[in-house]
């Protein structure tokens, strides 16, 4: 490893600024309205951490696996359900990721690879605040353009309650789902 290549995996890390959520636009979206991987990636971080403190667990680890969950998207990019359909998006990230790592020293590889391996695996409490977060991200972005009339991110915002693990995400949710996006500026 060289720091050449440490430079070149976090540039591929600013690859994710450019990467689009492509459900957004199968919703109707302009371009230029549709979230990124990088916008995603920190509110998904933020709400993991909030998720961590009220089921009563370490935020650091959560945060970590948060902060890593889409580092494969540069190479494999946001797939949606319907590009889900035509190829293994598991294998696919697997690999990228692998090779976004293998940039790095082990040392710091060995840490991303855990945090990425346990979230695909999606069995450990920290994984599912992860994935809740995820989920949540996403039901707070379908309210948003929701809000600016874009009706048709009303089915990413219903599709997301069967699917959360903790009880703090429930709740979180069922509030969210009666409040209006303006309100946090009464």
């Amino acid at each position: 490893m060289s720091t050449k290549d440490i430079v070149n995996a976090i540039f591929e890390m600013f690859e994710m600024n450019r990467t689009p959520r492509s459900g957004w636009q199968r919703a109707g979206l302009r371009h230029g309205m549709v979230e990124n991987d990088a916008e995603h990636t920190c509110f998904v971080t933020q709400i993991a951490f909030i998720l961590a403190m009220l089921e009563g667990q370490n935020p650091g680890p959560v945060v970590c696996e948060a902060l890593f969950h889409d580092n494969a998207e540069p190479r494999t990019g946001d797939a949606n359900k319907l590009n889900k359909r035509y190829f293994d998006k598991k294998a696919g990230e697997r690999q990228a990721f692998k090779d976004f790592i293998s940039r790095l020293p082990s040392s710091v590889s060995s840490g991303m690879q855990e945090c990425f391996d346990d979230f695909e695996k999606g069995e450990s409490v920290r994984a599912k605040i992860v994935k809740d977060a995820d989920l949540l991200q996403m039901a707070f972005q379908a309210k948003f353009y929701m809000s600016i009339g874009y009706k048709f991110t009303e089915r990413h915002l219903m599709g997301v309650g069967n699917k959360l693990h903790t009880l703090s995400a429930k709740d979180l949710y069922r509030i969210l789902l009666e409040t209006e996006f303006y309100e946090w500026c009464d």
